[in-house]
C-alpha cells in the first residue's frame, strides 16, 4: 500500500467539487457528502460495496457499534453466519473483532457518497480506480452487482459469485451478494451465500497471532450461544 497518497488522495475525495451541486453527475442524494472509512498501514484486503447506507454516511464509519448491519457484516466474516443469536453473542466481542477487521480491511465504496443504492459510474471512474492502485489489495471482495460489473465486466452476479476471479490479472477477486437480509434474504441459497463468504474468510488470511485471538473470541461467543 502506498499509505501517504492514498492518505492525501482520500483528502481529495472528500473535497470534491460536486458535492455543493444540486444535480451532481453522480446521483448522490442531497445533503449527503463523500464518506471515507478508516485507513490503516497494515491494512491489505480491499471491499468494495455500492454506495455509503445512509446511517454510514451520518457516523463516517462502516463499523460503528449498535448498528445492526455492521455486526452482520462482522459476524459473517468471522463465524459464516449472521443468525440473530450469533450476533447478539458478538456484542461483547464487538470492539475486539472490529480492531481485527480494521487491521487487515478496507472499505471502499463504488459511489462514494449516499445514492440510495443507485450510483451511476462517474465516482468509480473518477476515484476508485486510483484508489485500488495506491492500495495494491492482496483481495477484493466486491459486494454486489454494481462492484462486481466495475473490475469484472458487465454480466450476472449469480454466475460470478462463489468463486476467485483476477483482476488486470493479478488481483484476486471474489464477488457477493449483498449481506442485506431486507430485500434478499430468500436470494441466499441461489447465490451460494454462505460457500462464498466461507471462501472469503479462507482466502483473506490473518496473521497467526490475530489468528489465535479471532480464534479465542469466537469461543467465547459459542459459549454465550450455548449458556
Amino acid at each position: 500500500m502506498n499509505y501517504e497518497r492514498l492518505r492525501l488522495f482520500n483528502n481529495e475525495i472528500l473535497s470534491c467539487p460536486f458535492v455543493q451541486r444540486d444535480q451532481p453527475p453522480c446521483r448522490r442524494v442531497e445533503g449527503f457528502s463523500p464518506v471515507i472509512n478508516e485507513l490503516w498501514p497494515t491494512q491489505k484486503y480491499l471491499i468494495i460495496s455500492s454506495d455509503p447506507s445512509r446511517d454510514t454516511d451520518k457516523s463516517k464509519d462502516p463499523l460503528v457499534a449498535h448498528s445492526n448491519f455492521e455486526r452482520r457484516f462482522l459476524a459473517l466474516l468471522f463465524t459464516n453466519s449472521d443468525e440473530i443469536n450469533i450476533c447478539r453473542s458478538l456484542r461483547n466481542n464487538y470492539s475486539s473483532l472490529k480492531k481485527i477487521f480494521l487491521t487487515y480491511f478496507y472499505w471502499a465504496h463504488f459511489c462514494k457518497c449516499f445514492s440510495n443504492g443507485n450510483p451511476n459510474s462517474y465516482c468509480a471512474e473518477r476515484y476508485l480506480q486510483e484508489e485500488i492502485e495506491l492500495f495494491q489489495p492482496q483481495l477484493i471482495i466486491a459486494i454486489g452487482g454494481k462492484a462486481a460489473d466495475f473490475l469484472l465486466g458487465p454480466g450476472r452476479l449469480i454466475e460470478k459469485v462463489n468463486k476467485i476471479w483476477q483482476y488486470q490479472q493479478d488481483i484476486p477477486v471474489i464477488c457477493t451478494l449483498h449481506p442485506s437480509q431486507n430485500w434478499n434474504r430468500q436470494k441466499r441459497e441461489d447465490y451460494f451465500f454462505y460457500e462464498t463468504w466461507k471462501l472469503i474468510r479462507q482466502e483473506a488470511k490473518l496473521d497467526l497471532e490475530d489468528e489465535l485471538k479471532t480464534k479465542k473470541i469466537l469461543e467465547e461467543i459459542e459459549r454465550g450461544i450455548t449458556t
